[in-house]
């Protein structure tokens, strides 16, 4: 039984990746400690590979887990905001089970365009178009998903990202 909810949980991260999202509540089938626990594994290779000159590993590591956290129940707490408002009523946990696993799908391609940067890591123009094209993707993920999962447009998703967006660069910008 096992095998085949790891199977179904591989598929459903495929198909996130590829933003064929299915219902919200779908997701809510996976225990959200081991979404939380995925989330905390995809983040120290996240980190390494885009260590920053001076800061040390334990500290941006830590900093990068209390963000990635913090940022998920923010994101649910927003959602059930932003999108009970047109009608599409869903629980806080149906939001932050649906929000850990698009951070997981959206964490596999940026650890792979940072892989990637790293072989090239003495060509600039190559970090600026893979960070550019990781946080377009990434943006697009969550847009297109989020309005599958939830049917609505993805305008008003828009709405929602950009918030979210807006609300996690501010400690970003202002901490590096």
């Amino acid at each position: 039984m096992k095998r085949k909810m790891r199977l179904i949980m591989i598929n459903d991260l495929v198909d996130l990746i590829r933003l064929q999202s299915k219902n919200i509540e779908h997701y809510k089938q996976y225990p959200i400690a081991l979404l939380f626990f995925i989330m905390l594994l995809l983040e120290v290779p996240s980190t390494f590979l885009s260590e920053r000159g001076g800061s040390s590993i334990a500290s941006l590591l830590t900093y990068n887990i209390s963000i990635a956290f913090l940022f998920t129940f923010i994101e649910a707490i927003i959602f059930v905001y932003w999108f009970g408002r047109i009608g599409k009523k869903y629980s806080f946990l149906t939001f932050l089970h649906y929000d850990a696993m698009l951070t997981i799908a959206a964490s596999i391609p940026v650890i792979a365009i940072l892989l990637v940067m790293q072989s090239f890591d003495s060509l600039p123009w190559v970090g600026i178009i893979g960070l550019l094209t990781a946080t377009l993707y990434v943006l697009y993920m969550f847009i297109a998903n989020l309005a599958n999962a939830v049917g609505s447009s993805k305008k008003f998703a828009f709405g929602a990202i950009f918030i979210v967006a807006l609300l996690q660069g501010i400690p970003e910008y202002l901490i590096l």
